[in-house]
């Protein structure tokens, strides 16, 4: 279950996940928001970042999963962290969208085949940022579980953020300009 939370977030409010019992299945959050989706190459995509709480349960996994398009795909996933603090932590994953999959793998990344040869085969690390169809924060752990999401975010490339820098310096002085005629 996924909840809204008005208080406790970073800044404040935040979505929280539980999941109550012994179920068996991770918890999380994911988004197919166009503002987080789509062609991470084209867009100059180049990281992302989340903050997570981890509030009560025995936790033993926490990742960031891109899914391809095709439903039938499995997607490439980054682990987040092996410690889970009850206090708010930022985790950034940079990347390059264009990876060969050998290159995604010695930075980290995998596949759910990688961990399961049984489940659905995953597209290609470039193909999948080529075509982002969901982002996911997902956490795994044992019995009740509760965390909480917030300010998740994706980082254009250095270039792109220089670029928009730029502008801002450049409007700021045309406005100081005016301002002082």
């Amino acid at each position: 279950m996924v909840v809204s939370v008005a208080n406790r977030g970073n800044p404040d409010g935040h979505i929280q996940t539980r999941r109550g019992g012994v179920d068996d299945f991770d918890i999380g959050a994911m988004t197919d928001i166009p503002d987080f989706t789509g062609n991470y190459i084209a867009a100059g995509i180049t990281g992302a970042s989340v903050d997570v709480i981890f509030i009560t349960g025995a936790f033993n996994d926490a990742w960031l999963r891109f899914r391809y398009q095709d439903a039938a795909q499995n997607g490439w996933r980054y682990p987040l962290t092996d410690v889970f603090p009850d206090v708010w932590q930022t985790y950034s994953v940079l990347f390059n969208p264009a990876w060969s999959d050998l290159d995604a793998r010695a930075a980290g990344w995998i596949t759910d085949d990688d961990v399961d040869p049984a489940a659905d085969p995953s597209a290609s690390f470039a193909a999948t940022m080529s075509n982002v169809y969901t982002v996911e924060v997902r956490i795994a752990g044992d019995g009740s579980l509760i965390a909480g999401i917030d300010n998740f975010a994706v980082i254009p490339e250095p270039t792109s953020i220089l670029l928009l820098g730029t502008g801002v310096v450049a409007l700021i002085k045309k406005r100081l300009i005016r301002i002082m005629r």
